[in-house]
């Protein structure tokens, strides 16, 4: 992490981190093993998944502070994925939030965000990085068709707002509410899984300090969420 002073109101925040989880755990082969209430014994060869990956994250932030009541930032972020053992060999994803605090006085405040990112893999090909490599009987994978959520294509929209009131001295209410809306974009025609969640919750904490060294808080929050899965009624295996 690089942190630059650009001006004394503008600070720069560069960083980049690399972390490589190399599973050296070796494929467990079993040649029998049962399925369903125990008395069916399968002959067929069957793999243990072993699962790696490199994960890598860049990233730049800007932070405004202009006056004393105004916080204002910006920031990119961008995120890769190198799988091996996954459905997927690589996925990579660019970001972007911007964040605006405001406290005009001593009893008022408010603070809001928004952010948006952008999710894709290179190659989907879960029979070939993983179903034909478990085992050779088609009836033991599941659909080719099917998308795992941490892997398929996403956008995700955010939205976020606070507000910090002082209504007596000690005693600070905090109403708040966030938007979600991460959208997979699975086809329905050949494609299975979640298309769509959205989400929203409201609600308020109050909080009083009771000295310098407590303080209780008590909160209340609503969530919504909807989703859109499309799913199956039939075993695909190699569609």
């Amino acid at each position: 992490v690089v942190t630059t002073k650009i001006t004394p109101d503008l600070t720069s925040k560069l960083s980049y981190r690399y972390y490589n989880f190399n599973n050296t755990t070796p494929s467990i082969n079993f040649q029998n093993w049962i399925i369903g209430d125990g008395t069916a014994l399968q002959a067929t060869m069957l793999n243990s998944l072993v699962l790696s990956y490199i994960k890598q994250n860049a990233g730049e932030e800007l932070n405004w502070r202009p006056s004393r009541e105004w916080n204002l930032g910006a920031a990119y972020g961008y995120e890769r994925y190198s799988y091996n053992g996954a459905d997927a060999d690589v996925t990579y994803e660019n970001s972007g939030k911007v964040y605006a605090d405001w406290k005009p006085t001593s009893w008022f405040g408010t603070r809001s965000s928004g952010y948006y990112s952008n999710r894709r893999y290179e190659t989907y090909d879960y029979l070939n990085f993983v179903g034909n490599n478990l085992t050779s009987a088609t009836n033991n994978r599941y659909s080719a068709t099917y998308r795992q959520l941490m892997l398929d294509n996403r956008e995700t929209w955010k939205a976020n707002f606070a507000a910090d009131i002082v209504v007596l001295p000690g005693l600070t209410v905090t109403p708040n509410t966030k938007y979600q809306d991460d959208n997979y974009g699975v086809n329905p025609a050949n494609q299975l899984g979640l298309q769509d969640n959205r989400s929203w919750n409201g609600g308020v904490d109050i909080t009083y300090s009771i000295n310098r060294d407590a303080s209780v808080m008590v909160g209340y929050l609503r969530e919504y969420r909807t989703q859109l899965l499309y799913g199956g009624t039939t075993f695909a295996t190699n569609n």
